[in-house]
């Protein structure tokens, strides 16, 4: 039986100094975390904590901290979520941000709460976390890959199929150093606030991969968080003011919002959008209906949004991608105001 105090927490983190490529194992500072509740909560204390503000962000001594917080692995939908803090690129100060998918559920049931990761290294590194351990390996034939490339190659080398690991890495932004570089997990789970991916880069590391751990999280009452996580999926699944994102996830609120005229059209500056036909295939059933779906879910989430879909006309036939949701379909349709234009006659 754990001490009451880590229920929720794997009891360990991990301190990677890049610069002398060293990792070691720390106990996990349970007031903090208890204080300062959940990833983003923990990351910024340990930012304040450790990183003075004279600190520039592609600096050495900034930290790059990915954290989970106590739900993190378990049953509860969201469980495989991880926030990334560090200090930002784009504003100068704390900055985090937080993705979705596996990643944080996989690095929790490795037993590990948490990476923080200081120092650059002298060559391109990836981190390999792998049955309560972690190495540093070299990474420089994953130089120039982008995400999707870097997790395919990875997970081949080290044999391992796409639900036995988990990838966060940078691509070619990060790795240059453009200023608004994310971090993706998974191939489509994108921390992406403030730069965060060009501090990965500035510490030349590509990539972070942990295996499909085994652990079990620590809880204090199993059945109890079963229970809730039922209740959370039936809430949405039956209130009718949720049933549609339980379906398609935001996809399904395109139309809804350019109904209510909350859409974002040519650059808000009108929220009228004048072509009705075309809007129509912003629609889910549009989507889904041609695009050939498959369920790609989330860490213990019940929901219908996230799918991989497979263009089947055009010059890009054949190209797996991952299904587009509502900020994709606003900022790449009526955000920029692409609209067919009518036919006058006069060419």
């Amino acid at each position: 039986m754990p001490s009451p105090l880590l229920y929720g927490y794997a009891g360990q983190l991990l301190r990677v100094d890049l610069t002398h490529e060293k990792i070691i194992e720390e106990p996990l500072d349970i007031e903090l975390a208890q204080t300062f509740l959940g990833g983003a909560g923990f990351g910024i204390a340990y930012l304040y904590r450790e990183v003075p503000p004279e600190i520039q962000w592609f600096a050495p001594e900034n930290r790059l901290i990915f954290a989970t917080g106590p739900l993190g692995g378990t049953r509860i939908p969201g469980g495989g979520t991880f926030s990334v803090t560090t200090k930002g690129v784009l504003a100068g100060g704390a900055a985090f941000s937080q993705a979705n998918g596996f990643w944080g559920a996989f690095l929790k049931r490795s037993g590990f709460d948490a990476l923080i990761i200081q120092g650059a290294a002298g060559r391109l590194l990836y981190l390999y976390i792998h049955d309560g351990l972690a190495e540093l390996r070299e990474a420089g034939h994953l130089a120039g890959l982008d995400t999707w490339e870097v997790e395919d190659q990875i997970k081949k080398e080290l044999g391992y199929r796409k639900r036995g690991m988990s990838v966060a890495a940078i691509g070619p932004a990060g790795e240059n150093l453009v200023k608004f570089a994310a971090i993706v997990a998974d191939k489509g789970h994108v921390a992406g606030h403030n730069g965060i991916g060009a501090v990965m880069g500035s510490k030349n590391l590509k990539a972070i991969a942990v295996a499909r751990g085994t652990m079990t999280v620590p809880l204090y009452n199993p059945e109890k968080v079963a229970a809730l996580s039922k209740m959370i999926r039936d809430t949405v699944k039956e209130n009718p003011f949720t049933r549609n994102l339980y379906q398609y996830g935001t996809l399904g609120t395109y139309r809804l919002v350019e109904k209510v005229g909350a859409l974002p059209i040519k650059n808000y500056t009108t929220n009228i959008y004048p072509d009705k036909e075309k809007l129509e295939q912003f629609t889910p059933e549009y989507i889904r209906g041609r695009f050939q779906p498959k369920p790609n879910p989330c860490w213990m989430c019940q929901m219908h949004h996230c799918h991989d879909s497979t263009i089947t006309e055009g010059p890009y036939q054949g190209l797996s991608v991952e299904e587009p949701e509502f900020e994709c379909l606003s900022a790449m349709g009526g955000h920029q105001g692409r609209f067919r234009r009518p036919r006058t006659g006069l060419g």
